[in-house]
């Protein structure tokens, strides 16, 4: 029998997440290009797309739900009572005790306890806690009114992962900004040439290495490749600082508001994505964090050319601020 703890749990669950039910979720947050060439032609992809529906033994309950019940999957009838572990969890009865005798009752005298106690018990819950401890809750739930089919699994399955959001990020305020009651066109140029000129430091960023890196990590199971996150995130940590140390004109506090809160996403997202295989949930919803500022990033672009624009300014070619024109 398996000795399934928290730890695997955590385990089964990234599979899950990339390979089964998840898989639509990680695909959106990477773009749909990345992933799908990860998914589909990675060294692993096909493996794994494989074992998220293993039933190694043809008893009905899938290899990543035998670690669940600390069933043998590779003994169709873990007690030796004549049912099998798929019939025996269908209805209601415990594939670890022999029948008839083994009906299961609560959850908590089910062998489902152990690993719902280990989540529920923890004061600092990660996504993946709290996942663990719906998806528990839930999947006893369908098993012990009769409902457990695979079309259930899957609807269930699909609107848990689905109800995972983006991470909340911290949040710049005025209070954090040097700024100046100036409006001319030379503070405004002034202002262009110092955001030009930080952006152009920093402007191997632009590349979302990062992408690469996080698809590589999945691609080949490999958690210490995540590491190489580190010097980018130290990087936009002072890019950040540069940002905020700038003299801006009161007029554009907003846009550059803007823009350190959507970097600020950006770092704040690749730093738990460095608990991907730890927190695979929490590192699903910052890769949807993550997306969802680059996106906000092309927006912000647009409106520094408007403003620049706005103030007749055209800066010249020697000029940092010229990325602007």
């Amino acid at each position: 029998m398996n000795n399934f703890g928290k730890k695997q749990l955590s385990g089964a669950l990234f599979l899950f997440l990339v390979f089964g039910g998840g898989f639509l979720l990680l695909r959106d947050s990477l773009g749909t290009a990345q992933f799908e060439k990860t998914a589909v032609t990675g060294r692993t992809g096909g493996l794994f797309a494989d074992e998220a529906e293993k039933d190694s033994d043809g008893d009905g309950l899938l290899d990543w739900e035998e670690g669940l019940w600390k069933t043998d999957a590779g003994n169709a009838d873990t007690d030796s009572d004549g049912t099998m572990d798929g019939e025996e969890v269908r209805n209601k009865r415990n594939p670890l005790v022999a029948g008839p005798e083994d009906i299961i009752t609560s959850l908590e005298g089910s062998p489902l306890a152990e690993v719902f106690a280990d989540s529920a018990e923890e004061k600092d819950l990660t996504l993946t806690d709290i996942f663990a401890r719906d998806f528990l809750t839930g999947y006893f739930a369908l098993s012990e009114r009769g409902a457990f089919s695979g079309e259930t699994r899957e609807r269930f399955l699909t609107s848990l992962v689905s109800s995972i959001g983006e991470l909340p990020a911290k949040k710049y305020t005025v209070a954090d900004l040097t700024t100046t009651p100036k409006g001319d066109s030379e503070a405004f140029r002034l202002y262009g040439n110092a955001l030009g000129g930080i952006a152009l430091a920093y402007r191997p960023l632009s590349g979302q290495k990062e992408l690469e890196i996080i698809n590589d990590a999945i691609k080949y199971e490999d958690e210490a490749r995540l590491a190489a996150l580190a010097p980018i995130i130290a990087d936009y940590e002072a890019m950040l600082r540069a940002q905020a140390s700038i003299t801006v004109p009161l007029a554009a506090h907003e846009l550059h508001l803007e823009i350190l809160n959507a970097n600020e996403a950006v770092r704040g997202a690749l730093a738990e994505i460095q608990n991907l295989f730890v927190d695979p949930f929490g590192g699903a919803a910052a890769l949807k964090t993550y997306r969802a500022a680059g996106a906000e990033g092309a927006s912000i672009s647009k409106d520094l050319q408007a403003l620049f624009a706005k103030h007749g300014i055209i800066f010249n070619n020697n000029e940092p601020g010229r990325i602007f024109n």
